[in-house]
């Protein structure tokens, strides 16, 4: 496939970007940094879905790593997830999937699972934000063998998993879920998202009950032939998924841990997100059991911005 799009851009401008600083809009108002040019990237259709996948699937393979699937709230775009790109510094490929017209549950787990096949990798490990959330725990159940680890992020799969306070907000758009507590310059990618909360399919994933409620989700979890991958939790501190939401899933799953993100709501990714991306890279090669490199912090690049609570929380 031919990359298109951003990254051409990027490599077309590589020297005057050398030459004086820029601003990127793509990495939330942060630099690029170096290793970022010369990642190759690819973008496609999969049953319906929009996929990208950044990275190199040789540098993947030979160092025995499994690639991350990121799954945005269906209804809103892999956009404002785009510094988990980040990642790719581990040598992991970092793959999007926006999911569209998500109908259904049953259009929802279609198109994740023509998402995680496209990445021919025999496991991945899946992210999923907000209602992506579920829709990571329903792909989970369709591909049992195949997820290798779930990070749920601010999960949210029904009204009542929110929240009180942001309850009534959300039955009208996604907007509660991408507030940030970052600068104008370190939110650039949430920017054009926000127009995309308001529409009507970005909502009704949640009033309308798109998708199961976590109770429902968590027993086909605990069904499946398979035993349920390691789990990650993050949430920030002022989140619109409710603590109740958190504690149901951390019990459910034996051994699972909670990362709690001080002085964050829902987009801890774009608030702390060296801490976010850290905390990421650590669960990764844990489960991987490799020892990944990690990115050099440069002076006011990817700052951390608060803290971490990290816990245990299941049932041994």
């Amino acid at each position: 496939m031919v990359a298109q799009g951003r990254r051409v851009a990027i490599a077309a401008s590589l020297a005057s970007a050398l030459m004086q600083p820029r601003i990127a809009q793509a990495w939330c108002g942060a630099p690029y940094p170096p290793y970022a040019y010369s990642l190759p990237w690819f973008q496609f259709g999969a049953d319906g879905a929009d996929v990208r996948v950044v990275g190199d699937f040789g540098q993947e393979k030979a160092k025995g790593l499994s690639p991350l699937l990121c799954i945005p709230s269906p209804g809103l775009t892999y956009e404002y997830l785009e510094t988990l790109e980040a990642l790719t510094i581990s040598e992991r490929r970092v793959a999007f999937v926006t999911l569209r017209s998500p109908t259904s549950a049953e259009a929802i787990g279609r198109q994740a699972t023509a998402a995680l096949r496209s990445l021919e990798a025999p496991r991945v490990h899946v992210l999923g934000h907000g209602t992506g959330a579920a829709a990571a725990l329903l792909l989970q159940a369709l591909e049992p063998t195949r997820v290798k680890s779930l990070i749920l992020a601010s999960p949210l799969a029904t009204i009542e998993s929110a929240v009180p306070a942001a309850r009534k907000a959300l039955e009208a758009s996604l907007l509660p879920l991408l507030q940030t507590a970052a600068t104008t310059t370190a939110r650039s990618c949430v920017e054009a998202e926000l127009a995309r909360a308001h529409t009507p399919a970005a909502a009704a994933v949640l009033r309308d009950r798109g998708l199961p409620p976590f109770e429902e989700l968590l027993r086909a979890l605990a069904t499946t032939s398979a035993p349920p991958p390691p789990l990650l939790l993050t949430r920030g501190s002022g989140d619109v998924s409710s603590e109740a939401t958190a504690l149901t899933i951390l019990q459910a799953v034996a051994g699972a841990r909670l990362a709690t993100f001080v002085g964050s709501g829902a987009m801890a990714h774009v608030d702390q997100r060296a801490e976010y991306n850290e905390r990421l890279l650590t669960f990764l090669d844990l489960v991987d059991g490799k020892t990944t490199r990690r990115a050099i912090m440069l002076p006011g690049t990817m700052r951390p911005g608060g803290s971490i609570v990290d816990s245990t929380v299941g049932v041994e």
